[in-house]
This record gives C-alpha cells, structure tokens and sequence, in this order.
C-alpha cells in the first residue's frame, strides 16, 4: 500500500483512514501517489520562484520525469532520488534536468551555492 508523505498522521480523514479525502474533482484523481506527486510539483514550482530559478516544467512533464518506481524511492537520504540540474546556470526545464541520486547532487553542490 503506498504511504502518503505529506499528511500529518494524526490528520488523515478519509473512511478507511488511509489519506487524504477522495475528491474526484481533484487534478489527479483518487490517485494517493499521483496527488503526492501533483503536490511536490507545487511545491518545487513555488520554491523555484522564491529563488528567483525559471520553472518550465509542467504538470505532466513532471510526472513522466517521475515514474513511480523512481518515485516509491525520493527523499533526502544520499541514496534517494532527487531531481537535479543539469546546468546550474540554467533553469528547471524538462530539457535540463534528471532523476538521479541524492549523492550525485551532494558531490556539486559548489556549483549550486554560486
């Protein structure tokens, strides 16, 4: 059964108290992955922006980069996945990034902090 990551525990209201309340008027369905997944995309979208970055990537581009093998293991442990840059020097675009390790990005992370 696929865990939610962005719900507080103690705050879950569906009725049969395994998530978020089904809304099929949601983007996403009834979906608990893909409205994970729709949710981080949110938040990287809105995270971009507070950092002044260019955000490109849309919704589904977004979840093709993130199939959900990929994603059963994102986090921020060194061995999870993460989305990462592939030019620093450019924005968040479908074309500039890829799914790698946490640890891959760690070892450049002085091409970030410019």
């Amino acid at each position: 059964m696929y865990e939610y990551k962005y719900v507080n525990k103690s705050r879950r209201t569906h009725p049969d108290n395994q998530g978020r309340p089904v809304q099929k008027s949601w983007i996403t369905g009834d979906s608990p992955m893909r409205r994970d997944k729709y949710y981080a995309w949110m938040k990287h979208r809105s995270q971009a922006s507070y950092r002044k970055q260019d955000h490109d990537i849309t919704w589904e581009e977004f979840e093709s980069i993130w199939t959900d093998e990929l994603w059963e293991n994102r986090g921020r442990g060194v061995d999870n996945n993460s989305m990462i840059r592939i030019d620093t020097e450019h924005g968040w675009s479908i074309d500039n990034v890829y799914i790698g390790k946490k640890s891959e990005y760690l070892k450049r992370a002085s091409e970030y902090k410019k």
